[in-house]
């Protein structure tokens, strides 16, 4: 099984919505036994809240429950545990890489790398400015070479 992990600052906005949104075109692609999607906050700011109401409005529109969704740190052993971590802006992978140390530095990308027209741009936090249709609109634009890259490496599995 593969295992993928979104992060963010809070995992309240940007990790979740992209975790949710992962998740049900991983269903809709018949991949839920081979991928599994979580997401992490890198500080304990939030920890145990819900999604943010602007991210919870977005995933209701895709009918993606996120009422088990719950703000949770990232651990040094998740850094072991999956195969992708991925960052949803530079601080968030800097922050990454330094927690990782050598050891699991390859696991760690930067969310919108995987687009070519996007290539070191961040999604930024919608917390502060409250753009989660622009949050909504820079993860869809990347699922599908995401979804590439997961099956790709999921073949190399096995």
């Amino acid at each position: 099984m593969l295992k993928v992990l979104f992060v963010c600052l809070g995992n309240i906005c940007r990790s979740p919505m992209a975790e949710g949104l992962f998740i049900a075109r991983i269903k809709q692609d018949g991949l839920s036994d081979d991928i599994h999607v979580e997401s992490r906050a890198l500080g304990p700011w939030k920890q145990g809240n819900p999604v943010h109401r602007g991210t919870k409005l977005y995933l209701d529109k895709h009918q993606i429950d996120s009422s088990h969704m719950r703000s949770k740190m990232i651990q040094l052993n998740d850094l072991d545990d999956y195969d992708f971590i991925i960052g949803m802006d530079q601080s968030n992978v800097k922050a990454l890489k330094k927690l990782a140390g050598k050891k699991n530095k390859d696991k760690i990308h930067l969310f919108l790398d995987v687009n070519p027209n996007f290539i070191g741009q961040d999604i930024p936090d919608p917390y502060e400015d409250g753009r989660f249709e622009l949050t909504y609109t820079l993860i869809t634009s990347s699922i599908d070479l995401w979804m590439e890259r997961f099956i790709n490496a999921l073949n190399l599995q096995k």
